[in-house]
Order: C-alpha cells, then structure tokens, then sequence
C-alpha cells in the first residue's frame, strides 16, 4: 500500500509497482538496516515475489526446490537451484515465430550495446526482465489449455474473464 500510494503519480502499471515493492522487500530481507546491511535471509520473500508474478512458475522452482531439499537438506543449494530453474525455463519456453525471433534479436542487440559502451553490469537485469517477459508472453499463448479457476486467480483484469463465461 506504501508503494501503490508513493508511486502511483508517476503512471506506472499497479503490476509494475507490486513488483517493484516486492523488490524492495527482498532487499530489505536480504540487507535487514538493523543487522549494519549484513546477514538476512531473502528466499522466503521472493518466493512470495514470484508466486505473485508468475503462479506456473512458482509451481516449478518450488517442486525443484524441495526436491533438492530432501535429498541434499541443503536449503541453499535448494533455493539456487530453484531461482536458475526458473531462469532457464523462461529461456526455454519455444523460441518459434517471427515476433520472438523479433524480440531475441532486439535483446541480443541491447546486450551487444551494453557491453560496448562499458554497462555490463546491467546484463543480468536484461536477461532477467527479458526473461520474465518471456515466459509471459508464452504462457499467455497457451492459456486456452488452463482451467478457467486457473486464469481467474492468476489474472489481472478480472472483469474481462468475468464477461468471458
């Protein structure tokens, strides 16, 4: 509500701000002020991150997650399998048709720009966000296979699928 209410004069998408703020609470999990920036633990809050990003996607990293828990009872090693996991399910979800093939071309463009002109060190927020990008627009091609209940939960324009019944 911090977020929605200090940053909605700029005319971000509410998505974009519950996003942002989702961020924010991971980097303050992670870097806790009252422990001087140090220590903290983070993986709770960004599996909450992405539940509310992508619900498929979590389903994913958390099967991988305690997979990895029970056989190593390592949750570190869990949870970094879980978050590449999910790096490498955006990447591989089909790469057919001429806007992706649009699209993938226009990020290696930006990454082969960023590295030329000495901002390397965005690379990782490209690959992330375009990633995520993504795995939404793939997802979003085979919704017709999802249940109703599925769409209506995960959706954020409720009233459209209210009119689609």
């Amino acid at each position: 509500l911090l977020a929605k209410a200090l940053f909605s004069g700029f005319g971000l998408p509410p998505r974009l701000i519950g996003i942002y703020a989702g961020a924010g609470a991971v980097l303050g999990h992670c870097f806790p002020f009252y422990m001087q920036f140090k220590g903290g633990k983070g993986i709770a809050c960004l599996a909450g991150l992405l539940l509310s990003f992508s619900g498929v996607s979590f389903v994913l990293c958390m099967a991988v997650f305690f997979a990895i828990f029970f056989t190593t009872h390592y949750v570190s090693l869990g949870s970094l399998c879980g978050a590449a996991v999910f790096l490498i399910s955006t990447i591989i979800f089909g790469q057919a048709g001429a806007s992706e093939g649009a699209g993938i071309r226009l990020v290696k463009e930006t990454a082969a720009h960023l590295a030329k002109s000495g901002n390397a060190r965005f690379l990782p927020r490209l690959v992330w966000t375009s990633g995520c990008k993504y795995l939404g627009y793939r997802l979003g091609k085979g919704y017709k296979r999802l249940p109703m209940s599925l769409i209506r939960r995960l959706t954020d324009n409720a009233p459209y699928w209210a009119r689609m019944q």
